[in-house]
């Protein structure tokens, strides 16, 4: 496995060690998510939310616990993720609640949740759909545009540089919403 460390440099590893040190694609295979309707039970039909009525479509919040939801019962699990709460908040959520997560951009998992936050109170979260063998990642998220009306996006071969900062936000910390194996 390769994987691109925070300073910058490439580390090679086995699948062991990478296991062994907390970073692994995921021991479930599912299908990413490219394109989305808003129909169905996992994500909300909803033009606008309660607070705010200018977002077009589902929050990233409900996006992603949707996202999860949906995975969960196609893979089986029986378990339903029931947070929804702000984009920065979901990492100190995992933290409070025993859930596991890392602040370590580097080591991202398919399947997790990233949280996103700036100082002056913008915040989001995605979805990691696939790392890839190079280290990049493919991630799917709702409300990413300016003003909120971006809607659903699919992003492929997205480098952990750049995603320290998606959306012109600070990474906090990825939430691991996949039981381990």
């Amino acid at each position: 496995i390769t994987t691109i460390n925070t300073d910058g440099t490439v580390s090679y590893m086995t699948k062991d060690e990478a296991r062994a040190a907390g970073i692994t694609k995921s021991p479930y295979e599912f299908e990413e998510r490219t394109s989305l309707s808003y129909d169905g039970d996992y994500y909300p039909s909803s033009g606008s939310t309660e607070n705010n009525p200018s977002i077009k479509g589902p929050s990233c919040a409900w996006y992603v616990s949707g996202r999860i939801n949906e995975i969960y019962d196609k893979l089986g699990i029986n378990k339903r993720w029931n947070y929804c709460g702000n984009g920065d908040e979901w990492y100190s959520y995992a933290l409070e609640n025993e859930i596991p997560c890392s602040n370590d951009i580097s080591k991202p998992r398919a399947g997790a949740a990233a949280s996103f936050g700036t100082s002056t109170g913008k915040r989001h979260v995605i979805f990691i759909e696939a790392v890839n063998d190079d280290g990049t990642v493919n991630i799917s998220e709702a409300n990413a545009g300016t003003g909120n009306t971006a809607g659903f996006r699919y992003s492929e071969n997205v480098t952990i540089e750049r995603l320290k900062t998606w959306c012109n936000q600070n990474f906090i910390g990825y939430v691991y919403t996949l039981p381990e194996e």
